[in-house]
């Protein structure tokens, strides 16, 4: 009995080393290359470590990408985009699961398939509409598009946790004069908060990633995200016969995903926290 527990646990503790190691494959063989220089990457292993650190691609990718500015552009985009996800979900979940709404089952199933419909099927008529209006070229309709369609997930994900919200709380309020307004603001919020915060953390790391809409309605090179400056990485002339720098790629890769890095290694607890609110 105890020789087929430990042969379990050992096959279950190699299958995630295994994932782990194919997770983590193209980390690594990406901060080696970035490390690199193009003559040490053309004749050494691609997954050897430098014998010397180069960061000369980095000063290069954020002199010539104009990182300073497509950072700030990400900013306003990440930080708009959560910021309305979770405005919007929050009133919405708290309609469906506090609010008791009557056709709340359809409330969500619209939410999950709007989240779930590709983005290419929504290019069209925002950038028609962008048009329309004559908005088109500028930051907001890019953060206010993400933001309606990253409301549909906010509001699903905080719903599943208002679902365990103490009844007692709510009633208590109520017999204790509080309008509808005073008892969400003053009751649910502060109890939500880590939910929220987590929900926010996942918008802005979604929004922080987004390439699509910036690209379909950010046409001057002064007003795209970092993520745009990856693809110019990657569209520089290369020493090697596939067309793609992989030093240059490499560099400016990393640089674009430090802001998510940064969240997932400094708010680890929050993020458990508030996923597990509501089973507590």
């Amino acid at each position: 009995m105890k020789l087929k527990r430990f042969a379990k646990r050992t096959s279950i503790g190699l299958a995630l080393l295994a994932v782990t190691a194919i997770w983590l494959a193209p980390m690594w063989l990406t901060l080696v290359a970035s490390l690199k220089s193009e003559s040490e990457y053309k004749h050494s292993p691609v997954w050897a470590w430098p014998k010397y650190l180069n960061f000369d691609t980095f000063h290069d990718v954020i002199l010539h990408a104009d990182v300073a500015q497509k950072l700030s552009n990400s900013l306003q985009i990440a930080l708009g985009a959560a910021t309305i996800s979770v405005t919007m979900g929050f009133f919405i979940a708290y309609a469906i699961s506090i609010g008791r709404l009557k056709y709340r089952g359809a409330v969500i199933a619209i939410c999950v398939i709007t989240f779930a419909l590709p983005q290419e099927s929504m290019a069209f008529p925002v950038y028609t509409f962008t048009k329309l209006i004559d908005v088109y070229g500028s930051i907001p309709p890019v953060y206010i598009s993400l933001g309606i369609l990253g409301s549909a997930f906010s509001a699903y994900l905080l719903q599943a946790t208002m679902n365990h919200f103490p009844r007692e709380l709510i009633e208590a309020s109520h017999i204790d004069g509080a309008s509808r307004l005073q008892t969400m603001f003053r009751v649910v919020f502060p109890v939500m908060r880590p939910s929220i915060a987590t929900v926010f953390l996942l918008m802005f790391v979604n929004a922080w990633n987004e390439y699509w809409f910036p690209i379909l309605l950010l046409p001057d090179n002064k007003d795209q995200p970092l993520p745009m400056a990856i693809a110019e990485a990657f569209g520089q002339p290369s020493f090697t016969s596939n067309g793609i720098d992989p030093v240059l790629a490499s560099a400016a890769s990393l640089l674009a995903i430090l802001p998510s890095l940064f969240i997932y290694l400094n708010f680890q607890k929050a993020l458990v926290r508030g996923v597990t609110l509501g089973t507590n």
